[in-house]
């Protein structure tokens, strides 16, 4: 006799936010392979980058202390979120380089990421998302504890926050 979909077989735990726990040899490392992945293992080859001046100037500018920053970006396939880390990482400072722009400091920002993110990616991503220095938020319910980082990060934070205002994967 087969399952019903529809019986609650066991409870899950509550899901708790996961803090950013930037460390710089994974990002370094992560930083370093992510052209092989966009390559190899996501099949992308990016061959333009629209607005790269603006944002190398933008990013000169919050290094510099004179601005703050937020990348929104539109979340329409799966892959979104480490295009733009790989954009940010490794394209930016070369692309910067070449049109003379110093940026003053190496480009990375902060992704936030729905925190249901767990159930479906499995802790290991989790733990290298959390290395990274991406927040987890619930878009389900007021979450006064990620706001409060959030909004501690834009105030003060070493680098931009990434936000996908859609929360989500939109088709």
């Amino acid at each position: 006799m087969g399952h019903s979909p529809n019986i609650l077989r066991k409870a899950e735990k509550r899901l708790t936010g996961i803090p950013p726990k930037l460390n710089r040899a994974v990002l370094a490392f992560t930083r370093f392979i992510s052209p092989f992945y966009i390559r190899y293992a996501l099949g992308i080859k990016i061959e333009g980058f629209e607005g790269a001046e603006r944002l190398a100037e933008e990013y000169r500018r919050f290094f510099s202390g004179r601005s703050r920053l937020l990348l929104l970006f539109r979340h329409v396939h799966p892959h979104d979120a480490q295009v733009m880390f790989h954009l940010v990482n490794r394209v930016l400072p070369r692309r910067a380089r070449r049109l003379g722009i110093r940026l003053g400091g190496r480009p990375h920002c902060h992704f936030i990421y729905g925190r249901g993110v767990p159930l479906w990616a499995g802790r290991k991503l989790v733990y290298l998302f959390s290395r990274l220095g991406a927040m987890s938020v619930s878009h389900r319910s007021l979450d006064r504890r990620s706001i409060e980082l959030m909004r501690s990060y834009m105030l003060g934070g070493s680098y931009p926050l990434a936000v996908a205002p859609e929360g989500q994967v939109t088709y």
